[in-house]
């Protein structure tokens, strides 16, 4: 009874000590995940100027190694090096500058997602474009996207895309930059038409950093 009665006493000791540092434990939990966050904001407004200096380098900076960038009616842009390649066309004439509203940032453990909202516009701040985005990023050393998937808000034409020589088209994003890739003849231009959406609400901020 007596040995029945210790171990009843340790079980009992062990659960208080248990829970007397459990705030402790949810107290550190919840530093890591804002702290987490403040760096994912980092990332996007670095991401932001360097949309905004035209450097692809620097844009492609902020994606993993084995990133994979999905822009619309187009094929998966693989690796850090082809997100990179692929700035550059984005980032061509007739890009003026962008503006990202980053919705929604969540994180879990070494993942995170974050939605929001890009306006594309002309060096003369007109609207080129306006979509939405989604972002896994992933921390390995410091948070970097790991996936991104976006898509146009731009009422699409009724007629077919124009194709260039090479038979390629100019498409959603990449269209309103200028951005020449193969497709097949049939898809709809997204940026036939240019128009500008009302600003969204109910969003933790507004990141809008142009160059002059």
């Amino acid at each position: 009874m007596n040995a029945l009665h210790r171990v009843t006493t340790a079980a009992l000791a062990a659960s208080l000590m248990l829970f007397a540092g459990y705030p402790d434990v949810a107290a550190a939990g919840s530093r890591s995940e804002q702290v987490a966050q403040e760096d994912i904001n980092d990332v996007h407004s670095g991401l932001l100027r360097a949309y905004n200096a035209k450097n692809a380098i620097g844009v492609a900076s902020f994606y993993t190694d084995d990133a994979i960038l999905m822009p619309p009616n187009l094929a998966p842009v693989k690796s850090k090096i082809a997100v990179g390649d692929f700035m550059r066309q984005i980032l061509a004439p007739p890009f003026g500058g962008i503006l990202m509203n980053i919705a929604e940032t969540v994180v879990s453990g070494d993942y995170a997602f974050s939605t929001g909202y890009y306006t594309m516009l002309r060096a003369d701040g007109t609207t080129l474009d306006t979509g939405k985005f989604v972002e896994v990023l992933k921390n390995d050393g410091g948070w970097k996207i790991y996936r991104d998937i976006y898509n146009s808000d731009m009422v699409a034409a009724t007629q077919p895309a124009q194709t260039t020589p090479a038979g390629s088209v100019t498409n959603s994003r990449a269209a309103g930059s200028g951005v020449q890739a193969t497709a097949p003849r049939k898809m709809r231009a997204s940026l036939a038409t240019t128009m500008a959406r009302p600003p969204r609400t109910g969003v933790p901020y507004m990141m809008n950093e142009r160059s002059p």
